[in-house]
């Protein structure tokens, strides 16, 4: 299973209204199965699937409240050692929108 995880920091205290805002501007859709105060998981939806396609998931969680820092993970079902997957290529994605904390 491939897995990426990184602590981001959003500028509200509604998880929800924060992280919905950063996805529109990727790939990523909010699902309401699973999302709730204190957590939003997303799946991605490619713009197009050629050959293959993993699901890629994405579940962003409150790290510190008061802090306004969460954790992102991604994952899919493809193997973590393989380059250029699904999961990785869609994590730098979302890299780009929620930037981790820490490099």
């Amino acid at each position: 299973m491939a897995v990426y995880e990184w602590i981001a920091s959003i500028d509200q205290d509604d998880l929800y209204d924060a992280v919905a805002k950063k996805l529109k501007d990727t790939n990523f859709k909010v699902e309401k199965n699973g999302t709730t105060e204190m957590q939003i998981s997303a799946v991605y939806t490619p713009k197009e699937i050629v050959r293959y396609w993993s699901g890629v998931r994405m579940l962003a969680t409150w790290v510190n409240f008061n802090a306004r820092t969460i954790k992102i993970e991604v994952r899919s079902d493809e193997p973590m050692l393989r380059a250029n997957t699904h999961c990785e290529r869609s994590a730098k994605e979302l890299m780009k929108v929620l930037p981790p904390m820490f490099k």
